[in-house]
């Protein structure tokens, strides 16, 4: 109902046009009017007042103004007067504001300690190892990168200076004697480099492994490159064998074969004495106790 004269109302308009063309509506207005009973004042009186032959009234101009406080009856809705539901915009609680409020001195933090100077790291278990929670799986990069790599240009720099002899097998051994690797060589060496051209005499070389264009340089000369197999003790006694005979300790044996998952990386199993017949290895193979041999 009340809609309906919303309607009505906002047909005519609120610029001063008369109501004279809803004169044959009047008794039916004045019907809903008494009707409603929480009409607005202004309403009412517009259409109750007014005479059937004499209906000329219109909303005063001087309430349409804006600002004023008796604009626009209370039910209509604008962008002047939107607002939220009560209660479902919720204020954020102020810290620090004073003991009045709800959050004063303290903040809600209490009164010292860790917790109430900053928040604790996300991994932190009261001071033990707060890792347990998640653990770090420490895996050993491929032994590729753990090589020291060792230049061609290097190789055929010491050969030229009489630091090496080219005319016989070239082992870990020579190179880590010579001085052209310098860096302990705890897992093996790697050889690189071009080589077109650099390499003009036969070359034969034993190296943990070799880049390809390296290998196709050396064989075209020649030469030849040998990948061999050592393990971390078999590797410790061919380079350092006076830490074993220092000590009256024997020479570790060389490796059977290599694991399946190195499978095409090597050629040859190294030697612990690169001039010991492959005779007098396995003679002291059979005279090492079966429980030593089985380890070995």
């Amino acid at each position: 109902m009340l809609r309906l004269l919303q309607t009505l109302h906002g047909a005519v308009g609120w610029q001063g046009v008369g109501l004279s063309r809803w004169g044959p509506c009047l008794p039916l207005l004045q019907q809903l009017a008494h009707s409603t009973q929480h009409m607005d004042t202004h309403i009412q009186s517009m259409f109750l007042n007014q005479g059937s032959n004499s209906i000329t009234g219109s909303w005063p101009c001087s309430q349409l103004r804006c600002g004023s406080s008796q604009s626009l009856p209370a039910y209509m809705v604008g962008l002047h007067n939107l607002r939220d539901n009560p209660g479902s915009k919720k204020l954020r609680i102020r810290l620090g504001r004073g003991d009045s409020g709800r959050r004063g001195s303290f903040s809600g933090r209490g009164m010292k300690g860790q917790k109430a100077r900053g928040a604790p790291h996300m991994l932190y278990d009261g001071g033990q190892f707060g890792l347990i929670k998640f653990p770090v799986t420490r895996e050993r990069p491929p032994y590729e990168v753990l090589y020291n790599q060792l230049g061609l240009s290097r190789l055929v720099e010491y050969i030229q200076l009489g630091l090496l002899d080219h005319t016989r097998v070239i082992s870990m051994k020579d190179l880590h004697d010579s001085g052209c690797v310098t860096a302990d060589i705890n897992y093996g060496v790697l050889l690189y480099g071009k080589g077109v051209g650099l390499v003009g005499f036969p070359l034969h070389i034993q190296v943990t492994a070799c880049d390809e264009d390296t290998r196709q340089a050396i064989e075209g000369a020649g030469g030849s490159v040998t990948r061999v197999y050592y393990t971390s003790e078999g590797l410790k006694g061919l380079l350092e064998p006076e830490v074993y005979t220092s000590r009256g300790l024997p020479l570790p044996l060389p490796a059977h074969s290599w694991h399946p998952k190195h499978e095409g990386k090597f050629e040859a199993v190294g030697q612990i004495r690169p001039g010991l017949p492959v005779q007098k290895v396995q003679q002291r193979r059979r005279q090492m106790p079966s429980s030593m041999q089985a380890i070995v």
